[in-house]
Parts: structure tokens; sequence; C-alpha cells
């Protein structure tokens, strides 16, 4: 996974964003996940969780927990709904054939080759989205890096910049002048 990278956007709610986020879709090197990132785990527990949705944070992982178990444990509302509900997702005109099952043997695969960190969890999700989408559109020169984007990135940046998650870069967008 060493090639691999993940660019997180931030920026709160109606502050650029999805716009930011929308500019880097369709870029020829990169593969975007097209909905908000939902990473975070129901594990998360701390003062912050009242302010910020556990669903934004950066994860935490049962240290006994098995590779499958830490792909249920990510949350990825947006596109897991899209994916068992269809016709409820607010992108159901979109095109997606992509299967859970599909993506949790490639998220199971990739992690028992990297090992397992929140860093490399992570950046497994997301690989393991663009394995197992059979109809997703890629560019000729598409390599491992996954722009997405979540309001609270800055508040877990600590645990996202540890030492040993040297793969993982962000992009704060300013608040707009209002």
């Amino acid at each position: 996974m060493s090639d691999s990278r993940l660019l997180m956007i931030s920026a709160m709610y109606e502050n650029g964003g999805n716009v930011t986020h929308r500019f880097l879709d369709g870029h020829p090197e990169m593969f975007v996940y097209p909905f908000e990132s939902q990473v975070g785990t129901s594990l998360v527990h701390d003062p912050l969780t009242t302010m910020f949705p556990v669903k934004y944070r950066w994860p935490v992982f049962d240290l006994a927990a098995t590779p499958a178990q830490d792909f249920h444990a990510i949350i990825d509302e947006e596109c897991r709904v899209r994916i068992r509900t269809p016709h409820v997702s607010k992108f159901r005109d979109a095109p997606m054939d992509l299967s859970d099952a599909d993506r949790e043997t490639h998220y199971v695969s990739r992690v028992t080759a990297s090992g397992r960190s929140a860093g490399d969890n992570v950046l497994a999700f997301f690989g393991a989205t663009f394995d197992a989408w059979k109809d997703h559109r890629r560019g000729s020169r598409a390599q491992a890096s996954f722009p997405a984007v979540t309001p609270h990135a800055p508040v877990d940046c600590r645990s996202a910049h540890g030492p040993a998650q040297p793969t993982c870069g962000l992009i704060v967008a300013p608040a707009s002048a209002r």
C-alpha cells in the first residue's frame, strides 16, 4: 500500500468542500470517492463526539477484530445505502455496479497484505471500493490516489497523521466570508 495516497478534503458545511471534491472528480490520475467520506466507527469515544458525528471521524478499530469485522465497523452510510437500497438513496439515478460483498473480499485481501492500522484500513477501504466497482470510469493513467471529502477531518488530524500514517494528506477549505 506504500504507493497509495489518501487525500482528505475538509470543510464545514456549505463552505466549498464538495465543490473542491467535484473539481478533482474525473481527474485521469485519481480514483475519486463520490460520496462523503464516512470512515468513522462506533468505537470513537471522546468528548468531541458530542459535537462531531462519529461517522465523519478518523476510525478506531477493536484491537481483537478481524479485517472483516473492521470492514463492517466502518460506517460509510451514503455508499452502503446506495448499494443496499438504491431506491431510497439520493444517488439512485447514478449507475453503480458495486457489491458490498465483493468490496469486503477486496478489503480483507488488502488489509491482510498491509497489516491492520487505522491508516492502512482506511486506504484498504477506498482501494477495495474501486477494486470491486465494475462500472466506475477510470482514467488511463489512474493511480492509487483517493480524494475523499469529510467535514470534520481537522478534528482528528493528529490521529490521521501519526508516525505510521505518512500516506494521508489533508486540504482544509477555508470558511467563506458571510
